[in-house]
């Protein structure tokens, strides 16, 4: 049992590895501030960027792509463990002279050359603000979610960030709890469906589904 657990786990591992190295290749040009324009990298070439790294990268390498830090304002620390290799990602870097210069020690003092994802909260807006996602849900109008969305992608896209952790698919239903603003109501909200979320794709922003439960003690 306790070997098909260990098994199991190293699959996951595993998987997660090729995820998260493989998002970060794709986002590659945009790691400098490039334009989103041009064309996608093919899936079979950063499949086969993302093996050949694996097979080079030691289990640190490996486990630090899968860290994250947040970052504040210890840059010193965290440049330490980008240079060490000792993580992947960063949360809530939003200025994008601080993003291009992480991205510079990642890229130009690592020995594997893989960039950072940088990973923010663009729920409702991320420059410009909207309204939160339980107010644009009441409005049943999906074509504003989606148009929402889209700007709250390209603004963050703009700045570097690739990661949005967004939207909320909690189902909470406790009126007292401050985070039901965060989602869109008592079932799967609006802004879950595919459109908002690939509007986040067309920026190449990768979304996390934010699957919370509440409850009260």
């Amino acid at each position: 049992m306790r070997k098909k657990t260990r098994t199991r786990t190293k699959a996951l591992a595993q998987k997660l590895l090729v995820c998260a190295v493989a998002v970060t290749l794709a986002i590659t040009p945009l790691a400098f501030g490039q334009s989103s324009s041009g064309p996608r990298p093919d899936d079979r070439v950063v499949r086969e960027r993302v093996d050949a790294l694996l097979k080079q990268m030691t289990l640190e390498e490996k486990i630090g792509q899968l860290s994250q830090l947040f970052d504040f304002g210890e840059v010193k620390k965290i440049d330490e463990a980008v240079v060490g290799g000792h993580v992947g990602s960063l949360l809530f870097v939003t200025d994008p002279a601080e993003i291009n210069r992480f991205q510079h020690v990642a890229v130009d003092k690592t020995r594997v050359h893989i960039p950072l994802i940088f990973g923010y909260d663009v729920i409702h807006g991320f420059r410009t603000i909207f309204p939160v996602p339980i107010a644009m849900a009441a409005s049943w109008d999906p074509a504003t979610v989606t148009t929402a969305q889209s700007i709250a992608a390209k603004e963050a896209r703009a700045v570097g960030i690739g990661w949005a952790f967004a939207p909320m698919l909690d189902i909470a239903r406790d009126p007292p709890l401050g985070a039901h603003c965060g989602r869109g109501g008592p079932k799967i909200p609006i802004s879950a469906r595919p459109s908002p979320r690939r509007k986040f794709a067309d920026s190449r922003v990768t979304t996390l589904a934010r699957p919370i439960i509440f409850w009260r003690a």
